[in-house]
């Protein structure tokens, strides 16, 4: 089950790594005439016609793949929602000072395509992430993790997690009770489960499962809060 998890969180981390530097790669290459020429702004930040059309044809892509068509809006909201959140991430990243080496992004790459290479081919995730791969102009995954535009936009992934853990450490272990309300709330369906209050090992997952919820809340509420209180100007007409 790990091994399944690390797989797909190794799938999607990269896929958003290849959107991200193709995007950095393809700008100019597209202008789409209902665009003004500057999109959007966040901090000192500026997202032009053309950066934010070509992010809007990759998730659009993404979405083909998977067979999950939406309309024009749902893409263009996704994406301002990820560059507004990333740019403010990165903003408390850099205010913070948390820096990513080199050797740790060369690590993070070299894991994450190892793992990759698990995932069976006919994934059409993976099969669009090698072609991306391949429009970009490399001919391998090796090649790939190897670029420095990649290594440096892994680089900020990195960053944004570091700070992700540091939201996390903030949270305080569940106390006991938290274990035992759990414990009798799931016993309303899960009649058995009862049976596992004084097990020292049943207690200790459950509380470490309730950890990783209340980690996860603390980061969610983090970037909400940041995303309200955000530095950020849109020239389209899309509600968010």
């Amino acid at each position: 089950m790990l091994k399944k998890c690390n797989l797909l969180l190794s799938l999607v981390l990269l896929m958003s790594l290849c959107l991200t530097v193709a995007a950095y790669a393809g700008q100019g290459s597209i202008n789409n005439k209902d665009y003004p020429e500057i999109v959007l702004k966040v901090g000192d930040k500026t997202v032009t016609n053309n950066e934010f059309a070509e992010q809007v044809k990759k998730v659009k892509t993404a979405y083909e793949i998977n067979n999950t068509l939406q309309d024009k809006s749902y893409y263009e909201k996704e994406v301002l929602k990820k560059i507004i959140m990333n740019e403010l991430i990165d903003q408390v990243v850099t205010e913070r000072g948390i820096a990513v080496t080199d050797e740790e992004s060369k690590k993070y790459l070299k894991e994450s395509i190892a793992l990759f290479n698990d995932v069976y081919k006919e994934d059409p995730n993976k099969v669009f992430f090698i072609e991306s791969v391949k429009e970009l102009g490399f001919s391998s995954l090796e090649e790939y993790a190897q670029n420095k535009k990649v290594l440096d936009t892994a680089k900020i992934f990195l960053a944004r997690g570091k700070l992700a853990a540091e939201i996390a450490a903030t949270v305080k272990e569940p106390a006991e009770e938290e274990v035992d309300e759990f414990i009798q709330e799931k016993s309303k369906v899960e009649k058995d489960i009862i049976e596992i209050k004084n097990d020292p090992a049943a207690r200790e997952q459950i509380r470490k499962y309730l950890l990783q919820k209340k980690q996860l809340k603390a980061y969610r509420e983090f970037k909400q809060e940041l995303f309200s209180k955000g530095n950020y100007e849109i020239y389209i007409s899309v509600d968010l």
